[in-house]
């Protein structure tokens, strides 16, 4: 299936999906006027260029590459929420501003290493003839300059993605609507992926949706986004961006299981390395991040009960 049409049709199903929730949980929420323009452009950055990247990174990689990649959104989420100054380094907690960037700097390295560097395969025990031919196949196919330029997609897909996630918390504050931001959401990209898709696709047949893989996919991708958006939505206004973003290594992990086990997929030492490195990063960032938030939380309380007693 072309993947501008993919995208187009997964839009779709995901606001289909949304529509009944919508009905039963916040059908009687009063709410103020929409910020319809900021809702595009988020839309736009963080839904449409996002799955478009994402998409044709594919071509050129994996699904484990693209799974164990996604661990360098926290560090580009940090680096964006510092230079924004949504997160900030606190003088008085030196030791978990300096783990919070070494971690960011374990991601940002572990990201380049598992896209430059292959390295050999990772050998299993009872390793099945079957994946010794995937792996010729791989190598034949996916060169070294198609790896790079999926690398590269992949990781203007998942800045895009970090956007996204830093620009939900004060769009949440001020339309306090999970379910129906994520269904407007959807909805301009509906209308974004659609216009994109007939400029580059405009044979009636690439548009038929038959009784196979393709719909299969369609409608489990939007049910999966629907759900996904709504609930990194919901995490977002309770605890943060680059909170949020920090639980990305459980994808990689799900990942890999699911491709050797089912696709026969080949791990290569280079991305081994580089995954280990994104991960020990990115516990970093969040063991710096919970050590600022625990220290200032007793903090906090005095102050309040001080000014109870006032």
């Amino acid at each position: 299936m072309n993947p501008f049409v993919f995208v187009f049709y997964r839009q779709i199903f995901a606001s289909l999906v949304l529509i009944p929730v919508i009905f039963f949980f916040e059908r009687n929420k009063s709410l103020p006027p929409l910020p319809l323009f900021r809702i595009f452009i988020i839309s736009l950055c963080g839904i449409t260029l996002c799955s478009f990247l994402y998409t044709f990174s594919l071509r050129y990689t994996s699904a484990t590459f693209a799974a164990a990649s996604a661990n360098a959104v926290p560090a580009i989420t940090l680096l964006l929420a510092l230079i924004l100054r949504i997160e900030k380094l606190k003088k008085k907690h030196k030791f978990s501003s300096a783990t919070k960037l070494l971690g960011t700097l374990l991601c940002l390295v572990g990201a380049f290493l598992f896209a430059i560097y292959k390295g050999p395969a990772v050998q299993f025990i009872n390793h099945h003839e079957i994946q010794k031919t995937a792996t010729s196949h791989a190598e034949k196919v996916i060169s070294r300059a198609d790896w790079v330029k999926g690398s590269l997609l992949m990781l203007l897909a998942h800045t895009c993605w970090s956007i996204w996630l830093i620009l939900q918390g004060p769009l949440v504050r001020r339309y306090p609507a999970e379910l129906r931001l994520t269904f407007l959401q959807c909805i301009c990209s509906i209308i974004q992926t659609g216009l994109i898709t007939v400029i580059f696709e405009r044979k009636p047949s690439a548009w038929k949706l038959g009784w196979n893989i393709g719909l299969l996919a369609s409608v489990y991708s939007g049910a999966a986004t629907a759900v996904c958006s709504w609930l990194m939505t919901w995490c977002v206004d309770c605890k943060g961006a680059v909170f949020t973003a920090v639980f990305s290594p459980l994808t990689f992990l799900a990942t890999v299981v699911y491709s050797i086990v089912f696709w026969n997929e080949i791990l290569h030492w280079g991305s081994v390395g580089g995954a280990v490195m994104l991960v020990l990063g990115l516990y970093c960032v969040l063991w710096g991040k919970h050590k600022e938030s625990s220290s200032s939380s007793p903090k906090q309380a005095q102050e309040m009960g001080d000014n109870m007693g006032h």
